[in-house]
């Protein structure tokens, strides 16, 4: 048991101690990219190429101030907090007398020491180590985040004066002058896009620790703000709240790069010089637009959803009738389970004594029935998308075996390699759902002693040993009886666990079949234009013309197989892991219900990584159109690559039905729920 005020102590230290970590890290991750930041911050003193900025001496008057005002900030907050600390000295060592406490007081921040230190001069020693270990440490953070303000500010600098020369790109009427001036442009804006890449590459897995740690931060020190009763720890705790927030805000500032350009170009259209763009060149209309417009896997498979390969495209009567009488025999254990949850509601639901209209539940019973829910979740669901999926099986069997031809624009780069990361990944993920279900297995035969005395003591009648909680007619603690009850129930959980895995892998493995050719689509269009030929160029872009609808058919009908079935995936995955959320909160088979909870996650990861990856691949082709060598080609084969652009300016996805579209965000989204089911049956 914990006294009633440790949470009063200990906010401070949990914050602090989050604090340091985070702080640690983001200092390792930045020494280890500090070649990069270095690099990148020496390209941003080039002017050579394009003229320096306007109002550059301005900004970096600008930034040098705000640089001052954050880091005096810094400085000054520390210094209040030792004050403060130092005020509730005497107050501290009052404390320590009535509770028999040995906290050192005085100190900026609680720590621990093997012997006494409140005497002169180690106390003065020891108070200046932490003050400065704390104005270095502290620092750090804000260094990195302002680092990152900057750099983003001299990034915006060149997008403003890439405004200004696409203003005045048009002034000339010579075709020429024009051209060489949006030229200019491209470079000038192609420049910008590397510093911008190389910029979120230099920060974005410190930014991400930064943003992490201020919230749990964050969290502690209001903790620490609503329970200190002084006015002085208040102080305290505002004073590193508001460091805190400061340093998120800066780390924030950084999506001005991001918006830029797009906020950019409206007062550009906005202008009277848009008046110039009607008597442009056709070329340069077009040039100008582009710049603004900026063999299969069939073994991991589980073959009892899977026909006969020469009846894949038109499976017989006895392909349904194997899935029919699979779903017949596993609806025994399923059953069996149900019916545990409902002879557990009705042993632990009885009358009130004085009023006989109420009933109630015994206060153990949610103990009992977490397992059971989450497992009739997934039964159902698993239900679902195993018919949703033998339903949609010759549509996916027809989209296998186009993915599998090549004749058309040949075989992909770096298709064997692709193969065998799959390859490698699937069977380390079925190898998890096999070794889980065995590890659940022998943890419920060791606590199978332990239940049988449960049962004794509280005259219960549970099926000991079981994988799953199960209700049968009839007793089966007794050979052999109970082994082949046991062997039924983990092979049924072995089948049909692996389908959500299965289901949500191939639907991973199709999309990044599909990515393979987005990137083997990609190279074609950079060389399209390699060659001035004009029949040549042509050719080629028509080719990838053909290629990229192709590509969009496949995305189609990939959508058109799973969407349905990740909606279920997804609905009950939150579902099951609340509940499973829940059995571990409780205490009830924690080992179990880990394994079963990671599981799901897993399966859950494995389907949104695949959205994400398409999401992202699909992203990528207009960086492609742009990167090929498009303003050197013949004019009509830019008229018609800008209906190519514009068509991939549409991303590519996977639905999850009405629930959203297969990504990072879902997955988060997910979570959230199931934390919020758990939330609910714990409250």
């Amino acid at each position: 048991m914990f006294a009633d005020d440790v949470d009063v102590l200990i906010s401070e230290d949990i914050g602090f101690m989050v604090a340091f970590c985070g702080l640690y890290y983001m200092t390792i991750i930045y020494v280890k990219n500090q070649p990069k930041v270095a690099a990148l911050l020496r390209d941003l003193s080039k002017f050579e190429d394009f003229g320096k900025p306007p109002g550059f001496e301005e900004e970096e008057t600008r930034l040098s101030f705000w640089s001052k005002f954050f880091f005096g900030y810094t400085v000054i907050g520390i210094l209040g907090y030792n004050l403060i600390k130092l005020a509730q000295k005497s107050e501290c060592e009052k404390i320590n007398t009535e509770k028999g406490l040995n906290e050192n007081c005085g100190i900026l921040t609680p720590t621990w020491t093997p012997f006494r230190i409140d005497y002169f001069p180690v106390f003065h020693l020891v108070f200046l180590y932490v003050f400065a270990s704390t104005q270095i440490l502290m620092k750090l953070g804000l260094m990195i985040s302002f680092n990152l303000f900057e750099m983003a500010h001299h990034v915006i600098l060149r997008i403003n004066h890439l405004k200004i020369m696409i203003i005045e790109c048009f002034e000339d009427e010579d075709y020429e002058t024009s051209r060489n001036k949006l030229r200019k442009c491209v470079s000038y804006h192609l420049q910008i896009l590397d510093l911008a890449t190389r910029l979120d590459d230099c920060f974005s897995n410190g930014m991400f620790a930064h943003l992490t740690i201020t919230a749990a931060i964050c969290g502690c020190l209001e903790k620490q703000f609503v329970d200190d009763e002084s006015d002085l720890g208040r102080l305290a705790a505002l004073i590193h709240f508001l460091g805190w927030i400061m340093a998120l805000f800066l780390a924030l500032l950084q999506f001005l790069t991001q918006f830029g350009i797009r906020n950019g170009i409206k007062p550009i259209l906005d202008s009277e010089e848009i008046c110039c763009l009607y008597w442009l060149d056709h070329k340069q209309v077009f040039i100008l637009v582009l710049a603004l417009l900026g063999y299969f896997h069939i073994h991991s498979l589980f073959r009892l959803i899977w026909p006969n390969e020469d009846e894949e495209m038109n499976p017989s009567k006895w392909y349904y009738i194997r899935i029919a009488t699979f779903l017949l025999i596993t609806s025994v254990w399923t059953g069996s389970v149900l019916m545990h949850l409902v002879m557990t509601l009705k042993s632990n639901f009885y009358l009130c004594p004085n009023h006989k209209e109420e009933f109630f539940f015994s206060d153990n019973v949610d103990l009992y029935v977490s397992e059971e829910v989450g497992f009739i979740v997934a039964f159902c669901g698993l239900y679902y998308m195993t018919i949703n999926y033998v339903k949609n099986q010759p549509k996916v069997a027809l989209l296998l075996r186009d993915l599998s031809n090549f004749e058309k624009f040949g075989k992909p780069p770096g298709f064997e390699e692709k193969e065998k990361k799959l390859s490698f990944w699937s069977r380390f993920f079925f190898g998890y759902t096999v070794v889980g279900a065995i590890v659940y297995s022998l943890v419920k035969l060791t606590l199978k002693s332990e239940c049988e005395e449960i049962n004794k003591e509280k005259n219960l009648n549970e099926n000991c040993g079981i994988l799953t909680p199960i209700w049968t007619p009839f007793e089966i603690d007794y050979f052999p009886v109970f082994y082949l009850v046991f062997l039924y129930v983990l092979i049924s959980t072995q089948i049909l666990m692996k389908l959500a895995l299965m289901i949500s892998y191939n639907s991973l493995e199709i999309a990044h079949h599909i990515i393979l050719r987005i990137d083997h689509l990609k190279i074609m269009i950079i060389q399209c234009f390699d060659d001035d030929d004009y029949e040549l160029g042509q050719k080629r872009l028509k080719k990838c013309i053909a290629y990229h609808q192709e590509i969009l058919n496949f995305a189609t009908r990939l959508d058109d197989c799973f969407s349905y079935g990740m909606f279920a995936h997804l609905t009950i995955t939150a579902a099951i892991c609340g509940c499973l959320e829940k059995q571990f909160v409780d205490g009830n088979n924690q080992i179990g219900a880990f394994i079963h909870v990671f599981g799901w996650i897993m399966a859950l990861f494995v389907a949104c990584i695949g959205g994400q990856h398409f999401i992202d691949s699909s992203a990528s082709i207009p960086e492609a159109i742009w990167a090929s060598k498009w303003y050197q080609s013949d004019v009509r084969l830019r008229r018609d690559l800008l209906f190519m652009l514009a068509r991939s300016q549409r991303g590519l996805y996977i639905t999850a039905g009405p629930f959203g579209v297969l990504s990072f965000s879902l997955f988060v989204s997910v979570l959230k729920m199931s934390y919020s089911i758990l939330a609910m049956l714990t409250s």
